[in-house]
């Protein structure tokens, strides 16, 4: 008998008692949970394949769970098998990466060799892809941006695993994506002898092999594995691999001859851009896809960026002293960028000299007296009015469309100039032309004393003034010369054409020169001011660009009355908080509407005019219209989007939503969590309210999440056709096990008058979504439903119990009405598959008849307003109360402190649209 004998037959006995389909476990010697290798007690098996099985076991050394891979008997005494075990316990102990499963310890015990590997809590992406089907692309970019991220260490640590797959990547609860099972890896080494890989055999999974590690697994790099993981990342997204059907030999044939699929044919919920990526990480010639995981990467993060996701910040930080670079390291490094932005400078400032050579600009200085000859004369500014100047110079401008072309002062229509004189028009009683000017100053502004590009312009009449050339054709400058600094130029002598004397002081207007003429209302080219701790620190043409450059705690001041010359653009706030306010003395409007650029393929997505990630938002006395395009397909609007966002507070704001197509609208939007990684439960989101006015067709509240939040609406002013709140949830898969407990919506509301079309609180549940609680506080308020609907409706699939779980409800001095509220139609409405409850009006105030003091139902008019009125038109008269002296309102002097209830529209700042007041 070979001495190995016995400890072959201990090896099998061995083997055998860990199999748990071939034993009973009635017997504890017999029991799997009785077997022990080495120092590692083993709980019990979670996996299995063809050279052995995975358990999950104690280091009873260290006491921590372990992942036990044991080779199989037969494999065991193998020693070609025993050395490519070896090399993957090698492989793994070479990789230290968040990404990647360690390696701890690698031994051999009664005859079975084993490696312990850490264990990872969660599922693979196998299983996670047949529990629902497909992954949502933010989920697949995540995972891939992961496994990416995981491919470059390997290939820095020259390894090449050749077995990436679905059942190879393990997401924990946390979100974590973790790369297992090294078995195949094999160290990159063109002159490797020891290669384990017998020649003409094939290694790797046949549905995500790449082409040429088909023909020779030896002959691979890491563009096979990005090839693979293409592959998978096809998967995630189709809920299918490339190449589906046929045997294994015509699989192998599709990869390498087939063409590469479009992921977005079968998934039309997949961005082209994304499909892109995928189909260069597949392409069948390695030299056609991305050559290292760092530039995959770099790609990946693009299409992260536009699902959504954001990285988060590890937990440790590194302090380093700057490594200092020579010259030379600098410009091997920069140099091609330091050439190049070098030219760029060149071309904008030959540009910029080639326009200023081309333009001529006539500047009016401002002078105390003016001798009329009839020849050229020159005036010199009296330095003692400069010097007791008060206020910036007004602006001079001409009135378009002004037939007199009479230059009109913005801060009196009647005259022009520092010390307030009229300005009269010039005139030549000569030669009836006015001459271009000329000197010092005229040099200064153009560049150069050169000629006014067109000469003199011939004048029809004395007292007629031209428009200012100010430019040659297509130029189209804009604005005026208030802003430019003439400080210490005064003195300066600037020829002027000869102006017409005539009876009085200065130079007067005749009297028939301002008649008909409204001078309009200035506004900035640049009318966003960024100001930081009262300090101006720039300006603007858009809001975008100035919550762009705005740092946080800034302040966003808009210098303009009614609509900004451009329609508003969406924009994002991130990581930093923003105060956006009127500057005094204005009241500025924002209108919102869909670029141009979005008819070019945004459909189907979710739109956000103004998206806070990571930050917070106030917002002070400004109107927004939000105008939502009837031709584009998209699913979703958001007029404001908080993505994990710490605050939103508005003041004196007012919200009009024009939508004709009654698309799907929301003023704020709670967006669905994605790409995040931890799961502890987040601080609420605080939503504040006060002296506001929302109308128009679309939700106040739309709620992705199952985050908590605090919602207080405060004199509050709400004419929707939607509802106060509209919860859907977030899907359960993207959420961790310790927070399936419901978490608090938290709304408040007090002194608020709503007429909504929809009801007050709605709930939309998909399959395997999860929602928040829903707890509301009512006082001194007037909430009227202008349609046959419920005051609060569920529906979804959700359990029954669970739906009436998510609601509380409080009011005091809170007064209710709608056609709902009549006898038996029901208030609160539940409708789950195959069953439902409806609440009428007595059944819902017994529910929740616990309020802080008695709870008063209305049933007869509260409001003014009448139904079919279009809510984007509803103004202040439309939500007053309603009176008439033969029939009794219960809301007038009904609130806690005998007040009226609702809104009190004396408040300063609160929005009214009065009836003869126009509509933003």
């Amino acid at each position: 008998m070979s001495p190995f004998q016995p400890e072959a037959q201990s090896a099998v006995e061995l083997w055998c008692q860990l199999q748990p389909d071939e034993t009973d476990g009635s017997h504890p010697e017999t029991s799997i949970t009785s077997c022990q290798l080495g120092h590692f007690r083993v709980e019990e098996q979670i996996g299995r394949g063809g050279m052995g099985a995975v358990y999950r076991a104690v280091d009873t050394r260290l006491d921590r769970v372990v992942a036990l891979k044991v080779l199989s008997p037969t494999q065991s005494h193998d020693l070609g098998s025993i050395e490519r075990f070896r090399n993957e316990a090698r492989s793994a102990a070479r990789m230290d990466h968040d990404n990647i499963a360690r390696v701890y310890y690698f031994g051999e015990d009664q005859g079975l060799s084993f490696i312990a590997f850490e264990f990872v809590h969660g599922g693979n992406v196998k299983e996670l892809i047949e529990r629902r089907g497909l992954l949502p692309p933010a989920d697949a970019v995540n995972y891939a941006l992961q496994v990416a991220q995981a491919l470059r260490h390997t290939d820095a640590a020259g390894v090449v695993h050749r077995d990436i797959k679905p059942s190879n990547i393990i997401i924990t609860p946390a979100g974590r994506a973790k790369l297992v099972d090294l078995g195949l890896a094999r160290k990159r080494d063109p002159q490797a002898t020891n290669d384990l890989t017998v020649d003409g055999t094939t290694l790797g999974t046949f549905d995500y092999i790449s082409p040429e590690q088909a023909k020779d697994p030896k002959k691979v790099d890491v563009r096979s594995d990005i090839y693979s993981l293409g592959c998978t990342l096809f998967h995630m997204l189709t809920g299918e691999p490339p190449y589906p059907k046929g045997t294994m030999l015509q699989k192998l044939l599709d990869h390498q001859a087939k063409g590469i699929p479009d992921a977005s044919e079968r998934n039309p919920r997949i961005p082209p851009e994304l499909s892109a990526v995928v189909r260069k990480m597949m392409a069948s010639e390695p030299n056609d896809r991305y050559a290292t995981p760092e530039r995959l990467i770099d790609d990946l993060k693009l299409m992260a960026h536009r699902c959504g996701l954001r990285p988060v910040q590890n937990e440790g930080e590194i302090w380093v002293r700057p490594r200092r670079t020579d010259g030379w390291d600098l410009w091997k490094n920069y140099g091609s960028w330091i050439v190049a932005a070098t030219f760029l400078l060149i071309v904008v400032f030959a540009i910029d000299y080639t326009q200023r050579s081309d333009t001529n600009v006539a500047l009016l200085p401002n002078v105390d007296t003016v001798e009329s000859t009839d020849e050229e004369t020159v005036v010199e500014n009296s330095s003692e009015s400069m010097a007791d100047q008060s206020s910036p110079p007004a602006s001079r401008r001409i009135v378009p469309g002004n037939d007199e072309g009479l230059a009109v002062n913005h801060q009196d229509p009647s005259t022009n100039g520092v010390d307030g004189r009229p300005v009269a028009p010039f005139s030549n009683t000569t030669s009836n032309v006015v001459e271009p000017e000329s000197g010092i100053l005229s040099s200064l502004i153009t560049g150069g004393p050169e000629e006014a590009p067109f000469g003199p312009v011939p004048l029809d009449s004395p007292n007629e003034i031209p428009l200012p050339i100010t430019s040659r054709p297509g130029n189209n400058l804009e604005g005026d010369l208030s802003d430019f600094d003439i400080n210490g130029l005064q003195d300066l002598p600037t020829r002027v054409a000869t102006p017409s004397h005539q009876e009085g002081k200065g130079w007067p207007v005749p009297e028939d020169a301002n008649a008909g003429i409204t001078s309009p209302p200035t506004v900035s080219k640049d009318p966003f001011i960024v100001v930081v701790n009262g300090v101006q620190r720039g300006s603007y043409p858009t809001l975008e660009a100035a919550c762009t450059h705005a740092p946080t705690d800034a302040s966003i001041e808009l210098a303009f009355d009614g609509e900004s010359a451009d329609v508003q653009t969406p924009l994002v706030v991130s990581g930093k908080r923003l105060f956006i306010r009127q500057a005094e003395g204005h009241r500025p409007t924002l209108r919102f509407s869909a670029p141009a650029e979005w008819r070019l393929g945004r459909q189907g997505k979710t739109v956000s005019m103004i998206e806070v990630s990571h930050g917070s938002l106030e917002i002070y006395n400004v109107d927004i219209q939000l105008d939502v395009s009837a031709d584009l397909d998209i699913q979703q609007w958001n007029v404001i989007a908080l993505n994990d966002a710490k605050e939103l507070s508005l003041r004196g704001v007012s919200v009009t939503v024009e939508n004709a197509e009654t698309r799907s609208v929301a003023i704020v939007e709670l967006s669905e969590p994605v790409g995040r990684f931890d799961r502890i439960t987040p601080p609420s989101v605080q939503v504040n309210a006060t002296d506001c006015f929302f109308r128009g067709h679309s939700d106040l509240i739309l709620d992705h999440n199952v985050d908590p939040a605090d919602i207080r609406l405060t004199n509050v002013a709400v004419a929707l056709e939607g509802t106060v709140i509209r919860i859907e949830g977030t899907d359960q898969t993207t959420v961790g096990t310790d927070m399936n407990e419901a978490l608090a919506v938290n709304l408040e509301i007090k002194q608020v008058t709503a007429w909504l079309g929809s009801g007050m609180a709605r709930f939309e549940v998909n399959s395997n979504h999860s929602v928040p609680k829903l707890t509301v506080d009512a006082d001194d308020s007037v909430i009227a439903i202008s349609s046959s609907v419920p005051l609060i409706r569920m529906q979804g699939e959700f359990d029954l119990h669970d739906f009436e779980d998510r609601l509380e409800w409080s009011d005091q001095a809170t007064f209710l009405h709608g056609p709902s509220f009549s006898a038996g139609e029901p208030v609160w409405q539940i409708v789950t598959p195959g069953r439902s409850r409806n609440l009428d009006r007595d059944e819902f105030d017994d529910r929740w008849n616990r309020g802080r003091g008695p709870i008063r139902r209305a049933f007869g008019p509260l409001l003014n307003a009448q139904p079919g009125l279009p809510f984007a038109r509803i103004t202040r008269e439309d939500l007053e109360l309603f009176r008439d002296a033969e029939q009794e309102n219960p809301a007038v002097n009904g609130a806690i402190d005998g007040a009226d209830a609702g809104v009190k529209w004396e408040a300063p700042r609160l929005p009214s649209f009065d009836a003869n007041e126009s509509i933003p």
